[in-house]
């Protein structure tokens, strides 16, 4: 318990990078749900339905797959450099891609699926694909300035300088609490099934996805 108390303690720089992802896909959301359509007219008819259930779910994933992360970290003993250089990489990663999910919602109404992913993901027209976003040049370059800030708050991350927190293990614990009542939000906030399609995170749909395929339970 000990050197679980100190690991915590000595890299608690991942405390406050999980906070500065978290406000970019915040604003990311916001962005989103308050914007407009590439087709004219606002994205969503009333946002203040949506944006809080939306933000709620986000969170809860977000400090669901921290944790995990932090759980692997500490079993298979990955710290300094290493550690932080993969927390950078896979936050950022995740913050492009969720952030390419909403552009994918912005124009065609629906998030990315498995589905969509393998089979036709690879045979995207990139001409097509670039008169598209050519003809929304407000909402690409946001959504293009949000990517930049993911990537540029992930190299930052790897250069800060790490200073132990003793007050890191009572964070951590009181993390796991929130967690677990952000990942219940769709429950106690119980949204429509039409709410929840727009709202799911795309990492859970996938999740989910993957999970119903290697079982074969996936619709014919």
């Amino acid at each position: 318990m000990f050197s679980l108390r100190k690991s915590l303690q000595n890299n608690s720089w991942i405390l406050q990078s999980t906070l500065i992802f978290s406000t970019i896909r915040v604003i990311s959301l916001l962005l989103h749900y308050y914007g407009y359509s590439p087709y004219g007219g606002p994205l969503v008819e009333e946002p203040r339905r949506l944006v809080f259930n939306a933000i709620a779910i986000e969170l809860g994933v977000i400090l669901a797959l921290v944790l995990i992360f932090r759980l692997l970290t500490l079993a298979t003993g990955i710290h300094g450099k290493v550690l932080k250089y993969s927390f950078s990489f896979l936050s950022g990663t995740y913050l492009i891609f969720t952030q390419i999910d909403l552009e994918f919602v912005r124009w065609l109404g629906e998030h990315l699926t498995l589905s969509f992913i393998q089979n036709y993901f690879r045979a995207t027209d990139g001409v097509m694909l670039g008169a598209l976003l050519k003809s929304d040049i407000f909402g690409t370059f946001m959504a293009l300035m949000v990517i930049l800030v993911a990537i540029i708050a992930a190299i930052g991350q790897t250069r800060k300088p790490s200073a132990p927190h003793k007050h890191a293990f009572k964070i951590w614990s009181g993390l796991v609490l929130v967690c677990l009542i952000l990942i219940a939000s769709p429950v106690w906030l119980m949204p429509s099934e039409k709410r929840w399609r727009r709202i799911q995170p795309v990492v859970l749909s996938i999740g989910t996805d993957l999970f119903r395929q290697n079982l074969g339970l996936e619709k014919p």
